[in-house]
């Protein structure tokens, strides 16, 4: 039986910003909670999108200092949520790297009855792959 979602997602503190939420506390919120991503909803509770450490340090190339002055918020660098469908926790690996592959996005938002539990990123499906593909009798070095 293949690997499933839960077996890699990294679970997501229960802190989620809203849309307006400003790039500061954004940034507050993803190093009190050690968090490279943070998941964006609306005054509903409805996800829009997520915000990365990648969204943010790109934006930070682009003077987000002055986007911060003119009181920038969450919605200005989140990544939105307008293709991506959401995986449970009991999505197979192989189907999570799929969807990912053919939305074109790096990291996907694993649900539990409908509330958000989870992350997984590009990196966790390396980490799925290379043990579904490894040989443990292969050192990785050449002799």
């Amino acid at each position: 039986m293949g690997k499933k979602a839960k077996d890699y997602m990294l679970e997501i503190p229960d802190v989620t910003v809203t849309t307006q939420t400003s790039l500061i506390d954004v940034m507050t919120i993803m190093v009190e909670n050690n968090a490279r991503t943070i998941i964006v909803t609306d005054t509903n509770r409805e996800i829009k999108g997520i915000i990365t450490s990648s969204d943010i340090l790109r934006e930070l190339s682009k003077e987000i200092q002055s986007s911060i002055l003119r009181g920038g918020a969450a919605e200005h660098v989140m990544t939105k949520r307008l293709r991506v469908p959401d995986v449970s926790e009991n999505t197979l690996m192989l189907d999570v790297a799929e969807e990912m592959a053919h939305n074109d996005v790096f990291s996907i938002v694993v649900m539990k009855q409908f509330q958000p539990v989870g992350i997984i990123t590009s990196l966790e499906v390396f980490k799925w792959w290379l043990e579904e593909h490894s040989n443990p009798s292969d050192s990785g070095q050449e002799k």
